[in-house]
């Protein structure tokens, strides 16, 4: 059974915070253990947000600090271990390690938000939703003949259809290389050989899946896949918009968010 899409304007501006009582049309709610508060203290549970490849934690501050009005928001570049229930949002890369945080620790996952994600990065026989493995085989090799090169193509793709001003694009590839040689290949090993479809489908919590019809990294067609093939999974398309959509649009892609985990209870 498929999933709900909305489809929004390529800009959009910030949403009011959502009432307990909205929901989407034709929503699938989550059973009461799933809402957005703690079923213990009742409090507003945390999101912990994960960037994507080539990111550090801090380039998804601004949405966290949205975000943040409303409920602890925290940001994390390492592969994460919940210590308590939560909110689980992952970007591009930082979606593939949502996927699997939510696999190994199921309890201690109310929601899951994949912002411009995928569950598997590479097209496979009956998966053409993937970009060709010689894409990422390609990087791997740039990244280590001349990073900065790679990186900036890499930028001005995701970016796609806006243009990056010089100062923005040479301050992501300073904070990129500053992750080091190592975390970066790394990076794209896991994008290479990861294959999460499985453990994606089982996933018992809801999901929404946030997207841009312009992804030049990561195919809308893989959006579709995830939409597809999870009952719980809402899906809200920006037409216009491309692969740094939580960057582009942080205050868009926090008022879906708020709306999403509203709906929730």
């Amino acid at each position: 059974m498929s999933g709900t899409r909305h489809t929004l304007p390529a800009v959009a501006a910030a949403h009011p915070p959502a009432s307990p009582n909205d929901s989407f049309p034709g929503e699938r709610r989550a059973p009461a253990a799933a809402v957005d508060h703690d079923a213990g203290t009742g409090s507003v549970l945390p999101i912990l947000l994960l960037p994507g490849w080539a990111h550090p934690a801090e380039a998804l501050q601004p949405l966290a600090d949205i975000l943040g009005r409303g409920r602890p928001v925290r940001v994390s570049g390492d592969i994460p271990v919940m210590e308590e229930r939560c909110i689980l949002a992952g970007w591009s890369l930082g979606g593939l390690r949502a996927i699997a945080a939510a696999s190994r620790q199921p309890d201690r996952v109310a929601a899951l938000v994949l912002v411009s994600s995928t569950a598997r990065m590479t097209a496979a026989p009956g998966f053409p939703a993937g970009v060709p493995a010689r894409q990422l085989q390609s990087m791997r090799i740039a990244l280590r003949r001349d990073a900065e090169r790679m990186l900036r193509e890499f930028f001005i793709q995701a970016a796609y259809p806006e243009t990056p001003g010089l100062t923005r694009l040479d301050e992501r590839i300073r904070a990129a290389v500053a992750l080091g040689p190592d975390r970066l290949a790394a990076g794209l090993d896991v994008l290479l050989h990861t294959d999460l479809r499985e453990a994606y489908v089982s996933l018992p919590s809801p999901c929404l899946i946030l997207h841009g019809g312009q992804d030049r990294i990561i195919p809308a067609a893989a959006a579709d896949w995830m939409l597809h093939n999870h009952p719980g999974a809402r899906e809200h398309r920006w037409p216009e918009a491309g692969h740094s959509l939580p960057l582009q649009q942080a205050a868009a892609v926090a008022g879906v968010i708020e709306q999403f985990l509203a709906g929730l209870g």
